[in-house]
C-alpha cells in the first residue's frame, strides 16, 4: 500500500502536469476569444466574455484529464464527479469574471499598453484559480467531501426504562 504522503506528492505532481496543460489550453482559448472580441463589443464585456466562453469550453476537457490522469477515479462515479467538476469550475469561473475587472486595472498599472491588460491581469488570476481548483476537485469533485456532514445529526434519544 502506498504511503498516503507519497501518492499525495505523486497526484499533486500529475496535477501540476494536466493543470498545466489545462491553464495552457484555457489560456490559450481567453486569449483568442479576447483576441476576436476586442473591438466588437465595450469593455469589460469583451474580456470577461472571453473568460466566461474559454471557461466553458475548457470545463469539459479539463474533466476528463483531471479524472483519467490526475484523480483516477472509478467509472461509476462519472456524472456525480462531472456535475461536481462543473460546478468547482462554474463557480470559479463566476468568480474570476467578477474580479477580473480589478486585475485588468492592476495590469494597466504596470504596461502602459492598455490592449496587453487584459491578458496580463487573466494570466496574474489563473495562478490564484488554479490552486483554488485543486483544492476544490481534491476534496470535493473527485473526493468523499459532502455538505450532508456539516448538518447536524440526529441523535438518538436512549430508550427510557418504565419506572417501578
Amino acid at each position: 500500500m502506498p504511503h498516503p504522503l507519497t501518492s499525495g506528492r505523486k497526484q499533486f505532481l500529475r496535477f501540476l502536469v494536466v493543470g498545466t496543460w489545462n491553464t495552457l489550453f484555457a489560456y490559450g482559448l481567453f486569449a483568442l476569444f479576447n483576441y476576436y472580441l476586442h473591438g466588437r463589443i465595450p469593455q469589460p464585456y469583451d474580456y470577461t466574455s472571453a473568460n466566461l466562453l474559454s471557461a466553458v469550453v475548457n470545463t469539459n476537457l479539463a474533466f476528463l484529464w483531471q479524472k483519467l490522469l490526475v484523480f483516477r477515479t472509478h467509472a461509476g462515479n462519472l456524472w456525480h464527479e462531472y456535475v461536481r467538476c462543473c460546478c468547482v469550475y462554474g463557480i470559479a469561473a463566476l468568480i474570476s469574471t467578477a474580479i477580473l475587472p480589478a486585475f485588468v486595472c492592476m495590469a494597466r498599472g504596470i504596461t502602459s499598453d492598455a490592449t496587453l491588460a487584459p491578458y496580463l491581469g487573466a494570466a496574474c488570476l489563473t495562478v490564484l484559480n488554479t490552486l483554488a481548483t485543486y483544492v476544490a476537485h481534491k476534496y470535493y469533485s473527485f473526493g468523499t467531501f459532502s455538505f450532508r456532514n456539516l448538518l447536524p445529526k440526529k441523535h438518538s434519544r436512549p430508550e427510557r426504562t418504565p419506572r417501578p
